[in-house]
């Protein structure tokens, strides 16, 4: 089904458009400076029927528990700042930096809800270069 593979990445718009992530939970978010990272858990992330784009409800493949790893970070902001996505993946965007090639912007929309039950919209923004899956283990994964 899968087969890990150690250094496999991809550009972060065809990873996107590999995957499904409506009505899934943000577990957990990690900005890892030192390796450039910005890591983020899901509780499921389903991955498209091969030559597909859309998801039909495929669940063959589904990662539980999985990651999102955007790689080669040069800026990422959160906003509002020290909030804390945690509740339903709203939107995922990428789009190529004009400026930069090979280069990508992402942007998501994350819920929020503290412990008040108090919930409000996160934005986390990064310009990232390379992605890819990994299974909760921490595995790599291909998309074939």
């Amino acid at each position: 089904m899968f087969l890990a593979a150690h250094g496999f990445f991809m550009n972060p718009a065809t990873l996107i458009r590999s995957i499904y992530l409506g009505d899934r939970g943000c577990m957990a978010v990690v900005f890892d400076k030192t390796k450039r990272q910005l890591r983020i858990q899901v509780d499921c992330i389903s991955l498209l029927r091969p030559g597909t784009d859309r998801w039909d409800y495929y669940t063959e493949r589904d990662i539980e528990n999985g990651w999102i790893v955007f790689s080669g970070l040069d800026t990422g902001k959160i906003q509002p700042e020290n909030s804390e996505p945690n509740d339903f993946i709203n939107e995922v965007s990428v789009e190529q930096d004009a400026d930069q090639d090979g280069r990508y912007g992402i942007t998501m929309s994350i819920g929020s809800v503290d412990a008040t039950g108090h919930s409000q919209e996160v934005i986390m923004s990064v310009k990232s270069s390379c992605a890819h899956l990994e299974e909760a283990k921490g595995f790599r994964l291909t998309l074939d």
